[in-house]
């Protein structure tokens, strides 16, 4: 039974690939980019937490920088200087 089984994976492997590869070479951009996307996302099926994690991880690269408040408190010792971008450039501490 299980070499039933092993035979048929095989089987239906080898006719994946030359279903593919046909495809490939009948129009240089067929489907394969739908099989390949579809093959990729097996991984949320088999691993779920990786696959959390790995949106998670796509989510932090689009954080951006935390905004100021509108006015900040002239009495505070630190103030964060900002570059014509925007973004944080240097941090001044003044003395008491």
């Amino acid at each position: 039974m299980v070499l039933l089984v092993v035979a048929a994976m095989v089987l239906l492997t080898v006719l994946a690939v030359w279903l593919l590869q046909r495809d490939l070479r009948r129009n240089g951009h067929g489907s394969a980019g739908a099989i390949g996307d579809g093959l990729g996302n097996l991984i949320d099926v088999f691993d779920p937490g990786q696959s959390r994690a790995s949106q998670d991880l796509k989510e932090q690269q689009n954080v951006g920088p935390v905004t100021p408040t509108p006015d900040p408190d002239p009495d505070d010792p630190v103030v964060i200087e900002r570059g014509p971008d925007g973004m944080p450039a240097r941090v001044r501490i003044r003395r008491p």
